[in-house]
Formats: C-alpha cells, sequence, structure tokens
C-alpha cells in the first residue's frame, strides 16, 4: 500500500524509492534514504511540532521534511522548516536582539522561498510577510548582503513590497508591525494550533 505513494526527496527533487522489502525509501539521485517507519509515521505532525515547542529544532525539522516528502504543499511543514532554520518555536518568538549569521539568514531565506513556491496561493501573503520580517531583521543587524524579494517587480501590487529599505529610526516599529501581522495571519490560518494526527 505505502509503496504506491510517491515521495519526493527535500534534498534535490527526485524521487525516493522503496528497497525489495519497502522499508528504506532511497533517492536514486543523491542518495539520501529514510526508513518506511519515519516517512509514513501517521504522527509525524504532532512529533514535529512537539519537538518545536520544546527547542528541538534538528529533530523537528527531520520530521516536516518527511510531511513534504509525501506532499510537498502542506503548509504547516513549510511553516515549520522556516521556524526551524531560524531556531523560533513560533513567529512571536521572533525578537531583534538575537544575532543570526548569514547561513541562518540564508537558510531561512531559502525555506521562506520554499514555502511561496510550493504552498497553496492562499498563504502566499503569509510567506511575503515572513520574508519581509527577516529582511527587517537582516536591516536591524546591519547585514550587508542584498536583501532577498519573493515578489517579482514586475507582478508588484502596489503596497506589497518585502524589500523596502528602512530608516534606523523606523526598523522597530517596521519589525513589530510585521512580526504582529505574522502572528495575525498564524491565528487567521490556524497555523498556530497544535495539529490533529494525520488521517
Amino acid at each position: 500500500m505505502e509503496n504506491n505513494i510517491k515521495v519526493i526527496c527535500t534534498k534535490c527533487g527526485g524521487e525516493l524509492l522503496p528497497d525489495q522489502e519497502g522499508k528504506i525509501y532511497r533517492c536514486m539521485y543523491c542518495g539520501v534514504a529514510f526508513g518506511s517507519t519515519v516517512l509514513f509515521n501517521k504522527d509525524a505532525h504532532t512529533k514535529a511540532h512537539k519537538a518545536l515547542v520544546i527547542g528541538e529544532y534538528n529533530e523537528a525539522d527531520v520530521w516536516y521534511s518527511c510531511m513534504l516528502m509525501r506532499d510537498p504543499g502542506n503548509v504547516y511543514a513549510l511553516r515549520g522548516r522556516v521556524l526551524c532554520a531560524g531556531k523560533w518555536k513560533r513567529p512571536a518568538d521572533i525578537s531583534t536582539s538575537l544575532k543570526m549569521s548569514d547561513i541562518r539568514f540564508n537558510n531561512l531565506y531559502e525555506r521562506i522561498a520554499e514555502g511561496a513556491a510550493h504552498a497553496d496561493e492562499k498563504y502566499s501573503e503569509y510567506f511575503i510577510s515572513f520574508n519581509k520580517l527577516v529582511n527587517i531583521l537582516a536591516q536591524i543587524q546591519g547585514k550587508s548582503f542584498e536583501l532577498r524579494s519573493l515578489i517579482k517587480e514586475n507582478d508588484e501590487p502596489s503596497g506589497k513590497r518585502d524589500t523596502v529599505t528602512y530608516s534606523k529610526g523606523m526598523l522597530g516599529t517596521a519589525f513589530e508591525t510585521t512580526r504582529k501581522v505574522l502572528n495575525l495571519m498564524d491565528i487567521e490560518f490556524g497555523l498556530d494550533k497544535t495539529p490533529d494526527p494525520e488521517e
């Protein structure tokens, strides 16, 4: 039964194929492998959420990655991987006082872009807001790299820029406002709730 489910590698996008016994799924392109008990765990969502809540970001990330192998558009897993990259339990925990490395910023940008690319269109504004928040955080921390945008210039609707450069005096206000918007979206979409076990 599980052998009929297409499993996508989150590392390279290739298909993970089962061994003869159906116990190990391996990507023929990059070699990543997972046991079927992990990939098809009915409680993966709950386990990922619990690990995230207690700050076990690496464990949570593994569970979220497994969820995305079966369902690349799972917004809970896409959001969870962004939070894991930032080492945040929820958007309300994002702080300007925590210094982050360029590598961590790059991981955040990659995962936000992944979320924007794979989530249902109704969540696009959520990931644009996340990107805007990370851009503001990068400005607050004085990062010198170019801010990243999820919005193409020719598609940019009025008022939806996510790469605005703020004056030093406005950064704190912009950060707090954007974080509040992100928190409200979390509540609106039900992303702040403990997940029900998968069926």
